[in-house]
């Protein structure tokens, strides 16, 4: 549309400069001179003509092309009549005809304009010819020179060199042709513009090159800087300044506007930048709107008010290898854009490095995104961003996900955030083989429905490794958990799951489950943990299989109203215990191999109840299985070998003790204390090492293959 009325306007423009050239169709009735009228008379009717046309022309100072809806200049009809009407009067008061059309010839040429409509309205009507008839030249423009001048009257092709000073440009400059402006520098060529809306306009059909100069908005009028609305454009070596914002409008401010009308048929402009600064607008450094695609490398975008590139509607393009910082939003990309961010600096940010909202789709990598407040990335809405290979630290949240968004995040180094991944919302997100570490709350925070898939992914020293709340469902693969302390692995509120293969080193406690979280571990190994490997309580569900833990002080601790079903465990050498139930946990014990333990195998305590049968219990420092407080269940089938005390019953505990095959213990193969119940059968035990009831036991003794004692 814009390149409609601009062409519509050149057509018209050249049409009156064709009569007042004497070339129209009007015709002058001419009269035969008199004598009486001075010469000057006629010259001073053609200088208030030109005057008349002049004060038309100035009305478009600050008009451009794409204001004129209409291919037609509002009053040009007028002024072609006026043009008429005074060469008839001049005609009638008997002015010679061609030394009139010389008069309006020598004062037409005073007639000048300011901005793109003014300018071009001012030459047309001299005669010139538009402004895309006129041949390329090679235009050096000093300290004093005019250059608002030299650019609206250089023609396609034209270089347009400035030498090293500072230029007041109080018109718009129109780009609607293939120019190059040269400076000698961004901090030698300087360009001030106190213009409303914007200093520079590459339109529809424009083409700038510009390099080695600073443009800064000056004043206190609302604009953007520069606004390549659907021209081409490359900048290098340029610094952009001082944009404005409307506050009425909320438009405005921004530092380099972008935009591209986009469509199945049109394709975007070509935008470059490059080795370029963008700083001091009010709003955005380079806003990149409609399917405009720039390429922006190497540049420094700093000190902008709202953000310091932001990608709306179908944009898209890439920026690498540039510098981001101090901005409120570092990278915002909204709408469908899907630029690609790659190999940049993005730090200091006030609220957060990058921004990724509404249905986006960028490709985020190698980045240092570092010290943001807020987060690091953010990603809203329904957005659908690659993330991968970039350091991520310094934050609130490393990265933050909420709403109905869909991530991939994949390679990245999360280190020294408060939290290092946070996602909230509906929102899911595959996160693998990344690195997060150092963070001071938690390395992973998943809450509300989100979930998801976490896979292969390093958690280094943190208080928390990660934490799955809310009612989210999540898949935790193959992970790595390592560190001197803290927490590996949190469940809680009604989070449910599944934890498979992964690896616990060094921690306080490998894996915690609490509250009504509904959880399955399956597989994975854990070591060296200074407290407890795992730890059930609350009410959760939990299945726990097929899992090696070595050197805990207790394997597996069920506590409070927790059930707990354990299956082919391997538990070795557990500095205390290798299981305890206590609380009035339930569920069962089945199939695990518990060996080493320095001081119990299997404690069952206060009113737990699990059945735990099939199981090997080996060299347990004390005893073997144990019940204390009034602990119940059922005890089938174990095999029990080694150490003092097989399985010993105390307290008011009352559980079924039944076919378990107890050998070589150094004091007894099963003992009743204090006040036990309960009940033995089916049971066999080693020649030198039977059943000892002790005190005031009072177990049901059915048929066992072991002697049977009384002491006390």
């Amino acid at each position: 549309m814009r390149m409609r009325h601009l062409a519509g306007g050149i057509v018209i423009l050249s049409m009156l400069a064709a009569s007042c050239t004497g070339t129209g169709e009007d015709a002058v009735t001419t009269t035969t001179e008199n004598p009486l009228v001075t010469r000057e008379r006629c010259t001073q009717m053609a200088s208030e003509l030109i005057d008349e046309m002049q004060a038309f022309v100035d009305r478009f100072a600050r008009t451009t092309f794409a204001d004129l809806l209409f291919d037609e200049v509002p009053g040009l009809a007028g002024i072609e009549e006026r043009l008429a009407e005074v060469r008839q009067q001049a005609a009638d008061e008997g002015c010679d005809a061609a030394l009139f059309e010389i008069d309006l010839e020598a004062h037409g040429q005073r007639l000048g304009g300011k901005g793109p409509v003014g300018r071009a309205l001012a030459a047309a009507l001299k005669g010139n010819p538009p402004i895309h008839d006129v041949p390329p030249t090679d235009v050096t423009v000093g300290p004093g020179d005019d250059l608002a001048e030299a650019i609206s009257t250089a023609g396609p092709g034209s270089t347009i060199t400035v030498e090293g000073g500072t230029y007041v440009v109080d018109e718009l400059l129109w780009i609607d042709r293939s120019l190059t402006i040269a400076g000698s520098g961004l901090e030698d060529t300087i360009i001030q513009s106190p213009v409303k809306d914007t200093a520079i306009v590459v339109p529809t059909g424009g083409d700038l090159k510009i390099n080695g100069l600073s443009i800064e908005h000056i004043g206190s009028e609302p604009a953007s800087v520069l606004v390549a609305a659907g021209g081409g454009l490359s900048m290098r070596d340029v610094l952009v300044t001082g944009g404005i914002p409307d506050e009425e409008t909320g438009s405005d401010g921004h530092g380099l506007a972008i935009v591209s009308p986009g469509g199945p048929t049109t394709a975007a402009p070509s935008v470059e930048i490059a080795d370029s600064v963008f700083t001091g607008n009010a709003r955005i450094g380079i806003a990149v709107f409609g399917s405009a695609e720039p390429e922006i490398s190497d540049s420094s975008v700093y000190e902008n008010g709202a953000c310091g590139v932001c990608y709306f509607g179908d944009s898209g393009g890439t920026i690498q290898s540039s510098t981001i910082e101090t901005n409120d939003v570092g990278i915002g990309i909204g709408d469908r854009a899907g630029p690609i961010v790659d190999g940049n600096t993005i730090e200091t940010s006030g609220t957060v490095g990058i921004l990724i909202e509404n249905t986006a789709a960028p490709v985020v990598s190698s980045n240092e995104i570092i010290d943001n407040a807020g987060s690091g990335i953010e990603v809203v809405g329904s957005a659908v961003p690659s993330i991968r290979d970039n350091e991520i630290r310094g934050s609130e949240n490393g990265l933050l996900v909420l709403g109905t968004a869909r991530p991939t995040v994949r390679t990245n180094r999360f280190e020294a955030n408060e939290v290092g991944v946070s996602a909230a919302g509906d929102a899911r997100m595959v996160l693998e083989s990344n690195a997060i570490v150092d963070s001071a709350l938690a390395g992973f925070v998943f809450t509300d429905q989100a979930g998801g898939i976490i896979r292969a992914n390093d958690f280094g020293a943190q208080p928390i490794g990660a934490q799955i709340g809310g009612t989210t469902n999540t898949f935790i693969l193959e992970n790595t958990f390592e560190a001197d302390e803290g927490l590996g692995l949190l469940y809680v509120e009604e989070a449910t799951g599944l934890s498979g293969n992964n690896t616990f080193s060094g921690l306080d406690v490998g894996i915690q489950l609490d509250e009504d979280t509904v959880v399955e571990v399956d597989g994975g190994t854990m070591t060296g943990t200074v407290e407890t490997a795992i730890l059930v309580t609350g009410s959760a569900q939990v299945t726990i299989s097929r899992l090696t833990i070595e050197h805990p002080e207790v394997g597996v601790f069920v506590d409070q109203d927790a059930s707990v079903t354990l299956d082919d465990l391997s538990i070795s050498d557990a500095e205390i215990a290798g299981i305890i139930f206590g609380g009035s946990a339930v569920g069962g014990v089945s199939g695990c191999d518990v060996s080493g333990s320095g001081s119990i195998g299997i404690q069952i305590g206060d009113s737990a109840a699990p059945s735990v049968d099939q199981n090997t219990i080996s060299e347990s420092g004390d005893v073997g299985l144990i019940y204390l407080g009034s602990a119940r269940g059922t005890a089938s089938s174990n095999t029990i070998s080694g150490g003092r005390l097989g399985i010993q019953v105390a307290d008011s505990a009352a559980p079924t003790i039944s076919r378990n095959t107890v050998r070589g213990m150094s004091s007894a193969a099963i003992v009743f204390v204090d006040d036990a119940g309960g009940g033995a059968s089916g049971n066999s035990c080693s020649a030198n090492a039977g059943i000892v009831l002790v005190s005031g036991a009072s177990p049901t003794l059915g048929q066992n293959d072991c002697s049977v004692s009384r002491q006390g």
